[in-house]
């Protein structure tokens, strides 16, 4: 809603009323589009568990095998809709071949659909709420498969199927380095978390440094600036890399998950490249405004997330910063106005995460990640760079391990809605008033 707001003003005092009426209609298209998604909850969602005969398109990236259960988010062919799919494994063949799944596939089953679970103690991971901002709203538990065939779809769906074979095939690429590359590999360039990630990285959940991990804003402005200078090289001219780079965001932004912070991400960049036309002439806080309006319509409930409310916060925060501005003080800003927030879903904060941000953030973007791309690629021809930089990682993890063991670590518990909200306008304040 704040950015509709700004946008609408912005709009106006630049006086172009053809572009502001236009956003009117998109504000108006954005309400009916609220009311719809709460009608489309309402008659998706089942009410009961009861029998279910059906037909799912299956994407091998989706698919995660542990032990002799695995799981995966279909669609429903004839309904259109997503769910939540569970199922056991009989044999040792039936779960090696599901392991060797590389394309997309369609699977006729039997099972029993029912409504997914919801939290049942007071601040318990809510997993209906998480679902639904995922357009997933009942379960599937798998009593028989009929039958399962390729899929090939149509042209739209074909590419979007190769997104997610390239996605897939990465995946078990990453599985077969080094435990530690493995990890980051998965989780910097394709967004996966596996089952060791949770382990792993909790020193660096502890400092609050998990976006890091988490591919946003800062993995996408490298990736495309990675990108432009490998265009460069190859003597393209700055119009056809920015269209090429136009074309190759959304691709990536299948590869690469599609997690909240990753589609404000996209969008954001992809309006940049856009507004570098003369034709459009965007500037920074209408791209900002642009983007939450696209993400609310992609994911309504976005912003009832951790991960929306951080992403489109901070986004629009950094554009009030200086950029001539001391880089700490910046740090320590950015990380008091997600406070909040934080607290609100983690009921803890370390006080070693605004240093460690402010240390880590660039040493990240200059180091870890070039170095895990270069590994990645290497890998499959040069294994021995695969155990250097593995080795590196875990040096670099007991360092995040040991940090996070210092003392500093507040357990707050829950604010209440109300001392929530008050403290985040007092961060605003405080932020306003420092950046002045």
């Amino acid at each position: 809603m704040v950015g509709m707001v700004w946008l609408i003003i912005r709009l106006i005092t630049l006086k172009r009323p053809a572009v502001f009426c236009w956003t009117i209609i998109l504000i108006v298209i954005f309400a009916v589009v609220c009311v719809q998604f709460q009608a489309k909850i309402n008659n998706a969602s089942v009410d009961k568990q009861r029998p279910v005969t059906a037909e799912l398109q299956v994407y091998p990236d989706q698919v995660k095998v542990n032990g002799d259960q695995y799981q995966f988010i279909g669609k429903n062919i004839t309904t259109g809709q997503q769910v939540q799919v569970y199922g056991s494994l009989a044999t040792r063949q039936a779960k090696q071949q599901l392991l060797e799944l590389r394309q997309c596939s369609r699977w006729q089953i039997d099972g029993q659909i029912e409504p997914i679970s919801i939290a049942t103690n007071v601040n318990q991971f809510d997993a209906r709420q998480y679902t639904w901002s995922r357009h997933v709203y009942n379960q599937i538990t798998i009593d028989h498969i009929q039958k399962v065939t390729l899929d090939s779809g149509n042209t739209i769906q074909s590419f979007i199927n190769w997104c997610h074979q390239i996605r897939s095939a990465l995946i078990h690429y990453f599985a077969t380095m080094p435990a530690m590359l493995k990890i980051y590999c998965n989780s910097l360039i394709i967004g996966n978390s596996d089952a060791d990630f949770s382990t792993v990285m909790a020193g660096v959940k502890q400092l609050g440094l998990i976006h890091l991990f988490c591919i946003s804003g800062m993995h996408v402005v490298l990736f495309v600036d990675l990108l432009r200078k490998a265009l460069i090289y190859c003597h393209f001219n700055k119009e056809t890399i920015n269209w090429l780079l136009i074309m190759v965001l959304p691709c990536y932004l299948i590869i690469g998950g599609g997690s909240a912070s990753l589609i404000r991400a996209t969008l954001m960049t992809e309006l940049t490249l856009i507004g570098q036309i003369k034709v459009f002439r965007l500037q920074r806080l209408d791209i900002w405004s642009l983007s939450l309006l696209g993400g609310l319509l992609y994911q309504p409930l976005v912003l009832l997330t951790l991960g929306g409310q951080l992403s489109y916060l901070l986004s629009l925060m950094l554009q009030f910063l200086p950029r001539n501005g001391n880089q700490l003080i910046n740090a320590i800003l950015l990380n008091l106005v997600g406070l909040p927030s934080i607290l609100n879903y983690i009921f803890e904060w370390h006080c070693l995460s605004l240093f460690a941000s402010y240390l880590m953030i660039p040493f990240f973007s200059t180091i870890i990640f070039p170095t895990v791309i270069i590994s990645s690629l290497a890998y499959h021809w040069l294994p021995v760079s695969g155990l250097v930089v593995n080795y590196g990682l875990e040096i670099f993890q007991v360092a995040i391990d040991w940090i996070s063991r210092l003392p500093g670590m507040i357990h707050f518990g829950k604010p209440p809605i109300c001392g929530a909200w008050i403290l985040f306008l007092l961060t605003l304040f405080v932020f306003f008033n420092a950046t002045k």
